[in-house]
């Protein structure tokens, strides 16, 4: 029934060719009312009307041959209009592509400025690591030119000591039996001081190959961060590249579908006003439509072939994002993991904050106590040379006076024979005053008087030797206290030293949990890409701490 519509609506468009008054166009009549009106208007006989019925057969035969062409252009119009869609939904994905490649474009530049700061504060670092390097170094020179004024100072306490020895060796038994074991002792700690100060050169020696080996390594992380920047900007520039071909492409299937859209709508539009004209209008139309066609078709084959190269694009395009997709996830999970080794790295690093916050605090205090020690430590040093300056001006003194006490021993030996001579004169001459007193009466009183008088002279002179010899042995026993206080004096110095040595080596010790905590901070810094401030910080706090601890080295 819906077919026969379109027909009967046909054949009355047909008959309204031959006399378009005889059927109003408000009211429907079938075929045959409408031919024997058409008959009548016309007044035509048989053969006229053959005629005309033949002409009409052949118009509806040309009419359904066009209807023909009509569907057939209908479905190549519907098929375009499919192709169109997929067109636009090949576009779609197209442009959800190119944003998901610009989005990715975004993420690797992001990705390289990170690089570029992450080696901007590579270099930052290696430029701080240069400059403790060099401080150390600076500090390495001192301690080893303090190392060679300690070994002349050896030297020369040597030669010291050795002339001293050889001083006191004819001292003999007067020499007190703890001076030359407190001069053995002091003389051990000191070699022993000597050495220390030789490991500690040693173990700076072996911080700053340390050093130079972390240096080595910052550049060899520095360079391959470089390369990597360099492949990240080689990748950028190549989607780069892409996107705009992308681009390009978009636009060129914009411009062609909005060539086929007003092509399309043209056909529309001639189709519905070609359907309403004369029979000539349809053959031109049929003309005009065959032209059109045949560059409607020529569009679609440009369409298909541009499609199949968009196609190839496609699968290219699709391959590419495939591939950055996996580059991608690995970078996810790359930065994933560098997140989470981040995240423990700031955790342990706030850790090392707080243990520097509180080794800072026991710094200052120690450094309080190191001042205040460096000072008792300077007033003991002066007081220490002072002691050595009377030393030896008591070992000169001691020297003329073993040899004042020589003589006086000579002397007194002297005097001793010349008592036991002048006893036995005395005795000579009580003998002979006991003869002289028998041969009084011969008037022997004037020798007599002379005898007297040189026996009180011998006994005066005796007296005065007695006198100086008390005074030689009080001066002998002033010596001996004397050097026995200088002996307190050098042990309290020993003790002083030794305390001194316990700080030092405190100081050494936080000297190497410095070092430690650093190389820890430099293990875990060269897992993230934050790592250099903590360089920074733990190299700063060693390079002070060493630095404080060659000035004690020096004041010691």
């Amino acid at each position: 029934m819906d077919s026969l519509v379109p027909d009967m609506i046909r054949q009355q468009g047909c008959y309204r060719i031959l006399n378009p008054a005889a059927i109003p166009d408000d009211k429907f009549v079938d075929s045959r009312k409408a031919t024997e009106k058409l008959l009548s208007s016309l007044e035509l006989d048989h053969s006229q009307y053959k005629f005309g019925h033949t002409k009409v057969k052949n118009l509806i035969e040309e009419m359904a041959a066009l209807d023909e062409v009509i569907a057939k252009l209908t479905k190549e119009k519907k098929a375009l209009q499919e192709a169109h869609q997929q067109a636009l939904d090949d576009l779609q994905a197209e442009e959800d592509k190119v944003n998901t490649l610009t989005k990715a474009k975004v993420k690797l530049e992001q990705q390289v400025d990170d690089l570029e700061s992450s080696l901007e504060q590579e270099k930052k670092v290696r430029m701080d690591l240069e400059r403790a390097k060099r401080k150390l170094e600076g500090d390495l020179k001192l301690t080893q030119e303090s190392v060679m004024d300690l070994e002349n100072d050896k030297q020369q306490l040597e030669e010291k000591l050795k002339n001293w020895w050889c001083a006191l060796l004819p001292m003999g038994p007067n020499l007190p039996g703890t001076a030359g074991g407190e001069l053995s002792r002091l003389l051990e700690e000191k070699e022993s001081f000597i050495n220390q100060l030789s490991r500690g050169k040693t173990s700076f020696t072996q911080n700053i190959e340390e050093l130079k080996r972390q240096l080595e390594e910052e550049t060899k992380s520095k360079n391959a961060l470089a390369h990597a920047l360099q492949a990240s900007r080689h990748d950028c520039d190549l989607l780069r590249e892409q996107y705009e071909e992308e681009v390009e492409a978009k636009s060129e299937l914009q411009r062609n579908l909005s060539k086929a859209n007003a092509e399309v709508a043209q056909w529309r539009t001639k189709y519905e006003t070609d359907a309403i004209q004369r029979t000539e209008e349809l053959e031109e139309a049929k003309k005009k439509l065959a032209i059109r066609l045949q560059e409607a078709e020529e569009a679609v084959e440009a369409a298909h072939a541009k499609c199949s190269s968009l196609e190839k694009t496609k699968h290219r395009l699709q391959t590419e994002i495939e591939d950055l997709s996996v580059d991608l996830e690995r970078a996810n999970s790359a930065c994933a993991a560098l997140d989470k080794k981040q995240r423990n790295f700031d955790r342990i690093l706030a850790e090392w904050k707080q243990k520097y916050e509180e080794t800072q605090a026991e710094l200052e205090a120690s450094q309080k106590e190191s001042r205040s020690l460096s000072t008792e430590l300077f007033k003991l040093k002066n007081a220490y040379e002072e002691s050595l300056d009377n030393l030896e001006t008591l070992k000169r003194e001691n020297k003329n006076l073993q040899e004042e006490l020589k003589k006086e021993q000579d002397t007194s030996a002297h005097l001793e024979r010349m008592k036991k001579n002048m006893e036995q004169t005395i005795k000579d001459l009580q003998m002979r005053l006991d003869e002289a007193e028998q041969i009084a009466l011969k008037g022997g009183k004037k020798q007599i008087q002379k005898l007297e008088a040189r026996v009180r002279e011998l006994e005066g002179e005796l007296d005065s030797e007695q006198k100086k010899m008390a005074e030689a042995q009080k001066g002998i026993r002033k010596y001996e206290r004397r050097i026995k206080e200088l002996s307190y004096q050098a042990e309290e110095d020993r003790k002083n030293l030794a305390r001194m040595q316990d700080l030092i080596d405190k100081l050494q010790s936080k000297v190497k949990s410095y070092k430690r905590q650093f190389e820890e901070a430099v293990s875990i810094s060269s897992i993230g890409d934050c790592l250099h401030c903590a360089h920074v910080t733990a190299v700063g706090t060693c390079a002070s701490e060493k630095g404080f601890s060659m000035n004690i080295l020096k004041i010691c």
